[in-house]
């Protein structure tokens, strides 16, 4: 009786520890990704103001969201040179533009809006795409990819933000 009950232990805990494995291996949902999404767009979003920033204030801005080789592309790229400071620091600042490239817009997150979920070597994919119909630009696809390494306990990361314009 006792060898019985010890072996019914072992499997309880086993199968407690498979289940909890597997729930926390699980990829987040249409809603959660729509989280990331938005609360990556409002860390962006706040950089946006014609405000003249850090590096370090860029990076630590973006960094719960977005990969740093994304950050450093988003700094060089994105961001004009403003001036410099009292302590020699160079600060720049993302002027206004029409141009859209590595800024994160909204999806209308209806049918039209795809959730696709990858894997490739140690990362995890998210592509997140939608066709977008805009009279005053032009109609493009508009992807968002999300990735993750997975033996990592950080979350998803914005890796790209990408518009293809017909």
């Amino acid at each position: 009786m006792k060898n019985r009950l010890g072996m019914l232990t072992a499997f309880l805990l086993v199968f407690t520890f498979i289940s909890a494995t597997s729930a926390s291996a699980a990829e987040p949902g249409r809603s959660e990704v729509r989280v990331l999404v938005k609360n990556a767009a409002a860390s962006q979003y706040k950089l946006t103001n014609w405000k003249p920033y850090s590096q370090t204030a860029v990076s630590s801005t973006l960094r719960s969201s977005f990969t740093n080789g994304f950050i450093d592309q988003f700094f060089r790229e994105r961001m004009a040179t403003y001036g410099t400071g009292k302590s020699g620091l160079l600060y720049k600042a993302i002027p206004p533009t029409d141009n859209m490239a590595m800024i994160l817009t909204s999806f209308s997150w209806n049918s039209d809006t795809k959730v696709r979920y990858s894997r490739s070597g140690q990362y995890k994919y998210i592509k997140v795409s939608e066709y977008i119909k805009d009279e005053m630009k032009s109609n493009h696809n508009y992807t968002v990819t999300l990735i993750k390494r997975i033996d990592s306990a950080q979350g998803y990361k914005i890796l790209s933000i990408d518009r293809q314009y017909e």
